[in-house]
């Protein structure tokens, strides 16, 4: 009964004990040494044989430990460094949608981005016409400010510096407008715009409109006193309404459309510089907050004299300025010049103050370093929930431990029962070696052939069956469950056979050999944990097959005996012994079920939380290179500090067309009848699509979509660092050229409109890059780009308009112009220009 006791207590370290493999084996050899110690010092007459058998015994005991200890430690420890790495990759994919997102969000307002992102999942739904994001915004301040002086500024730089310096200053008017509670809506070249309340209505935007365009002025006399060169600043504001949002598919970029936006960009154009030029729609909302005087905008612009508008100019602050701030807000905790207290005026114009405050990360730890520690306090409470039940019975039954969701379970049975043949195959060789220890090989041989087979064949069935099954979860499980229940009566047989055959005094047989008996029964039972693949019900049939086989043997055996009274102390402790073995099967094994489906859901759910995290991630992205070229957009996604870093690149042969749609501000027209103008955008929004589904095709990949201004479309070639020695980028600007003139002619036709296009072609060195801070926006800069706008400004409607270095480049490819002559290009003088003639075989009604 010693042994019995010493090998549950062997077992049981392996099973139950949380510590190392090694620290393991050495604690279960002290135990092995202690007990053998002690069973010599009581018993001398025990022979080398029983010793010999013993320790093998015990080896063999040590064998079935590692065998349950090593696979469930293995795995454990595999799960656990997969579900690391999913995790962290999860939250590098978390962290990398969340720049995304604020990217995003800093150029789409969140309810466009959000509807735009929920339309990309719904592909699937067939719409006769694209998509229009159009809201309609009633009482907003719209400001245009353009730099006077920006020619003599850009002839102090070169054109990196230019950008650089461009960049600094529109970052300081995005900090401006955060302050003023305003949204940058574009930036044209050396033009900045924004509008107040959107998306969400300011009661006080007319206020903060003014204070944004007179800051704009002081920020644009620092840069005068720095550069000392003579630059100023003309701020144009006019209150009304508009429609905002997105046209097109590529290269989103916010916008308003309305005749109060065209009004506040004539209030601009039509302004003074170094003064906020306001019209009388935006003085009623002023409420005397501030000093004005007369503007006479109409003596400077005829548009403003056409539409007999009157006009103020911005003095300065008038001394009610702050009672009437206080009496047109609902929040006054959101006035925004109490909330840049503390903050001096330089600070507020250079955002200097704003890169101070977030520069540091937290606790002074790198960015590698946090993540780590996010994912070690993920983990750690994975690691402590297994210590607790509500796991379990969100995700399990109570007593079988299957899975809740049939799916779940189908997929873990499929994972496990992947081992089933090789665990089999080292149960049945521990069944046979036990057998052989205890009586001998002979005995094994002469007594057990029969059963063997069964065995043999039990384990071949298994084996092929598991194969065969392998992708019918319930079938593999419910089949192998029989045939193991059927192996183990087997074993019991085969144990029946010896006991028959044993030829010896009964009282001796009973205290001697039925010891043998049970141990080998222990065994057996203990050997069921090394099926690590079998669920918990199946091993615990077993257990109780061998458990009850066992007693019924011995009591059979002891109520054939004349004088059993005195072996009923033996008999009890049998029975003590199989019921302590049978609850330390079934705590180990339930334990490692437990173990192991929390695993399995835990690496699940790692994995389902990564493939959601890839799903928006790529959701973002495709977004996200709506509004920036993918090369770019990777570049700010990637680099956590690259936002407030310039990013430019320089590209010494880049090709860049304007088309400007002809006639659609006479189309454009504010009524009942068409929402206000909406269904003429619902139109633009139709053409602008249709124009970007044309650089979808392979022969357009090159070009780049660089935005829309208004009704004219930009797109320029050889930015992305393609190769561009065979000057293929060029003929795909020429190409895509002509094919615009034939959707457009498709659409005029089905529309019954007469629009036309203004095309103008030019080619050469480009600076690309990212300008603002906090709002990136991409754009293209130079005197290239500036002539190719001339081309188009300065074009005819159904002609595509080129500069000689175009010429120069197509005329080897077999294109044919037709020579213009001279014009006068605004900052160029007298340039010759060219008609790109249409080919023989093309057809356009509106290519003149």
């Amino acid at each position: 009964m010693r042994t019995s006791i010493t090998y549950l207590l062997i077992f049981s370290t392996y099973s139950l004990l949380p510590m190392s493999f090694m620290l393991m084996i050495f604690s279960t050899f002290c135990l092995t040494f202690i007990v053998a110690f002690l069973g010599v010092l009581t018993d001398y007459t025990v022979g080398l044989d029983i010793i010999l058998t013993r320790i093998m015994m015990v080896i063999l005991v040590n064998v079935v430990g590692s065998l349950v200890y090593y696979p469930t430690e293995f795995v454990q420890r595999k799960t656990f460094h997969e579900t690391r790495k999913c995790v962290q990759s999860r939250m590098l994919l978390d962290k990398e949608m969340h720049r995304q997102e604020k990217i995003l969000l800093a150029v789409l307002p969140k309810n466009i981005a959000f509807e735009v992102k929920k339309d990309m999942q719904d592909t699937h739904e067939e719409r006769m016409f694209h998509k229009i994001y159009i809201r309609k915004y009633e009482d907003i301040s719209i400001l245009f400010a353009d730099i006077c002086g920006f020619t003599n500024l850009a002839s102090e730089y070169n054109p990196k510096d230019l950008v650089l310096m461009l960049n600094e200053l529109f970052a300081r008017f995005d900090k401006v407008a955060s302050i003023h509670q305003c949204m940058r809506i574009k930036i044209l070249g050396d033009c900045y715009y924004c509008v107040c309340g959107v998306p969400e209505y300011q009661k006080n935007h007319a206020i903060n409109t003014v204070e944004m365009g007179r800051d704009m002025i002081e920020a644009i006399r620092l840069v005068r006193e720095m550069t000392l060169v003579n630059v100023n600043m003309r701020v144009g504001i006019h209150t009304g309404k508009a429609h905002c949002g997105v046209l097109g598919l590529k290269k989103w970029q916010f916008d308003v459309w309305s005749n109060d936006v065209t009004l506040a960009n004539q209030m601009e154009s039509g302004g003074l510089p170094g003064r906020v030029h306001i019209t009388d729609a935006t003085k009623k909302y002023l409420n005397g907050a501030y000093i004005l005087e007369e503007g006479n905008g109409a003596s400077r612009s005829k548009f403003l004299e056409k539409e007999k508008i009157k006009t103020w100019l911005v003095v300065d602050r008038s001394p009610d300025y702050d009672m009437v701030c206080q009496e047109t807000t609902n929040h006054p905790l959101t006035i925004p010049w109490k909330s840049t207290r503390g903050i001096s005026k330089q600070e507020r114009l250079t955002g200097m103050s704003t890169r101070a405050r977030g520069a540091s990360t937290r606790n002074g730890l790198s960015e590698e370093e946090v993540l780590v520690e996010n994912v070690d306090s993920h983990l750690r409470q994975g690691i402590q929930a297994i210590h607790q039940e509500n796991w379990k019975s969100m995700y399990c039954q109570n007593w079988s431990l299957k899975y809740k969701q049939v799916r779940v379970e189908n997929k873990f049975v499929r994972m496990k029962y992947k081992d089933i043949p090789f665990q089999v195959t080292l149960y049945v060789a521990i069944v046979a070696i036990c057998i052989g220890i205890k009586f001998g090989l002979m005995n094994l041989m002469m007594f057990s052939f029969i059963p063997q087979m069964f065995i043999l064949l039990t384990s071949i069935m298994i084996f092929i069956l598991t194969r065969i099954l392998i992708k019918h979860a319930r079938l593999v499980s419910m089949v192998s469950g029989v045939l193991f229940i059927l192996l183990s009566i087997q074993i019991v047989v085969l144990m029946g056979m010896f006991q028959t055959n044993l030829s010896c005094d009964l009282e001796t047989c009973y205290k001697n050999s039925y010891t043998d008996f049970f141990e080998i029964f222990e065994i057996c039972t203990l050997a069921t944990c090394v099926i690590l693949s079998v669920d918990f019900l199946t091993k615990l049939l077993m257990s109780l097959i061998y458990f009850s086989s066992f007693i019924v043997l011995v009591t059979i055996k002891l109520i054939s005996i004349n004088k059993y009274e005195t072996l009923l102390t033996t008999y009890a402790n049998f029975c003590i012994l199989s019921c302590l073995t049978l609850l330390l099967v079934v705590f180990s094994t339930r334990r490692s079920e437990l173990i192991s489906r929390y695993d399995f859901i835990w690496k699940l759910q790692a994995l389902d939380e990564q493939l959601q995290m890839k799903r928006k991630h790529e959701q973002n992205r495709s977004v996200l290179e709506n509004i920036l070229p993918s090369h770019v957009a990777k570049h700010f996604v990637e680099d956590a500090t690259s936002v407030s870093k310039l990013y430019h690149e320089s590209r010494d042969n880049a090709c860049i067309m304007f088309a400007t749609l002809t006639a659609f501000d006479k189309f454009y027209i504010e009524c009942d009848g068409n929402n206000e103008g909406v269904e003429c955008l619902r139109l633009l929004n139709e053409i602008i699509s249709d124009f970007d589904q044309i650089l979808d095709r392979d022969e357009f990949k090159k070009i780049e979509k660089i935005k829309t201004i208004s009704t004219t479309y930009m797109v320029a070639s050889g930015l992305a660092g393609e190769e561009c020695a065979d000057n293929s980028h060029v003929e795909a600007i020429a190409l895509f050229a002509r094919e615009l003139l034939l959707k457009l002619e498709s659409i005029n036709i089905h529309s019954f409109n007469d629009f036309n296009l203004r095309i103008g072609i030019n080619v050469g060195p480009v600076v690309a890059g990212v300008i603002g801070s906090d709002k990136p926006h991409y754009d293209i800069w130079g005197n290239s780009v500036n002539v190719a706008s001339r081309m188009d400004s300065g074009g005819v409607a159904g002609r595509i308009q080129v500069t000689e270095e175009v010429k120069s480049i197509l005329e080897p490819l077999g294109y044919k112009f037709e020579c213009r002559g001279q014009i006068n290009v605004k900052g160029k003088g007298m340039m010759t220009t060219f008609f790109l003639l249409p080919d023989e075989n093309y057809e356009c009604e509106l290519y003149k």
